[in-house]
């Protein structure tokens, strides 16, 4: 059954072999002889079933403690936004409401923190998206924005395009900068992300004002084995090989019993 079902199957086809082994037990000879015995090859169902078990719990213990997970934190939008040469920078915080903050001179800046993330412990940051919600006054411009750690800047600063025009703060639409596998050449851990003064400083247009309604950002990050419970992890290795080593105290069992009665 083992060739039959898993023939193309390496590994399985070895743990079924092994199997055999295993089960290989000595019966008892049909007759009035109680100790004269015979090895006796299980039945190949049996040897299927017990390399299933090893299949079900071994290799799930491995996938589970060294594959790495990847999960996402956010959108999360700015708790705080602060800026001297920015008009009404809090309007910037928050979820969109067509309240914006406006820069006051070109190339200003306006920094965005508070964002509230809770990534866990010993988790690897792999890539930070931002997409602020802007307009500009006049004409079609850019901004530019760089992330902050501890409140400073960080890592290398990214350039975005605005088309929306019209200098009034309901036209302002989103944009993105960044994303998964992009950490913008910073190194950032789960505590600087987690941290209130985490965030990003946006540089307003060089030939115009700058309509800022809000900014979000997304972080991508892999748990790594610090995350993955241990318990979880012994649970799943012990599925298995505990099935297999109940199963085969029941076996013993039945030829114990039988080997009494002879």
């Amino acid at each position: 059954m083992c060739s039959q079902l898993h023939g193309n199957t390496f590994r399985f086809t070895r743990l079924c072999a092994w199997a055999k082994g295993v089960l290989h037990f000595s019966i008892p000879r049909r007759g009035n002889e109680k100790n004269n015995y015979a090895p006796r090859t299980p039945h190949p169902a049996l040897a299927f079933l017990a390399a299933l078990l090893l299949v079900l719990g071994a290799p799930h213990q491995s996938q589970v403690s060294a594959a790495p997970l990847s999960a996402t934190a956010g959108p999360n939008y700015a708790g705080t936004a602060t800026s001297a040469t920015w008009s009404s920078p809090s309007n910037a915080t928050g979820s969109p409401d067509n309240n914006c903050a406006i820069s006051t001179a070109p190339s200003v800046t306006i920094d965005l923190t508070a964002f509230g993330f809770s990534i866990p412990a010993g988790s690897t940051i792999t890539g930070i998206l931002v997409e602020p919600k802007i307009g500009q006054f006049v004409v079609a411009s850019s901004i530019s924005a760089q992330l902050l750690k501890g409140g400073s800047p960080t890592g290398s600063s990214k350039t975005l395009s605005s088309t929306s025009v019209g200098g009034v703060c309901s036209l302002t639409v989103f944009g993105s900068m960044g994303g998964t596998g992009d950490t913008w050449g910073a190194s950032l851990t789960s505590s600087d992300a987690n941290a209130s003064n985490f965030g990003v400083r946006i540089t307003g247009s060089t030939n115009n004002s700058t309509h800022l309604d809000a900014v979000r950002i997304t972080v991508f990050y892999d748990p790594g084995a610090a995350d993955v419970p241990e318990a979880n992890t012994l649970l799943l290795f012990g599925g298995g090989l505990g099935g297999l080593a109940t199963w085969l105290g029941w076996q013993k069992s039945k030829l114990r019993a039988r080997q009494n009665k002879n």
